[in-house]
């Protein structure tokens, strides 16, 4: 038999039961490891590594309401977001994914929500 289609057999940690991985298997595996490989393992939201809310009060961001302190709570979340240099890529992460919480880019979610709505109007 060809040394490089001998698999040998493995214990199944699960059912304490002796496997012979196929080579489909062993396909899907190698592809997998060669994908990750080549590419450089990033997550979706690296700009949150760099923005400037990360030392801030959780609350500013995340009141229970907007209401509960009209205009206070809100300007020093703004006030911090004029000053972040990822903005731009906070509000178009939370637009794109609905986010319905908290102030994100310097936006409310009553904001992002007229937002989307102009955006819908603008691609139909």
């Amino acid at each position: 038999m060809n040394g490089s289609l001998f698999r040998p057999a493995t214990e199944d940690k699960r059912t304490s039961e002796m496997t012979t991985p196929t080579i489909a298997h062993e396909v899907e595996i190698m592809t997998v490891h060669r994908i990750h490989q080549h590419r450089e393992p990033r997550s979706p939201l690296r700009w949150m590594d760099s923005a400037a809310c990360q030392d801030a009060e959780p609350g500013l961001f995340f009141p229970i309401t907007w209401g509960d302190h009209p205009g206070q709570r809100e300007e020093q979340a703004r006030h911090i977001c004029q000053t972040c240099p990822v903005r731009a890529a906070c509000l178009d992460w939370a637009v794109r994914t609905g986010e319905a919480d908290g102030m994100w880019g310097g936006t409310t979610p009553e904001e992002r929500r007229r937002i989307r709505a102009r955006q819908r109007l603008a691609t139909a």
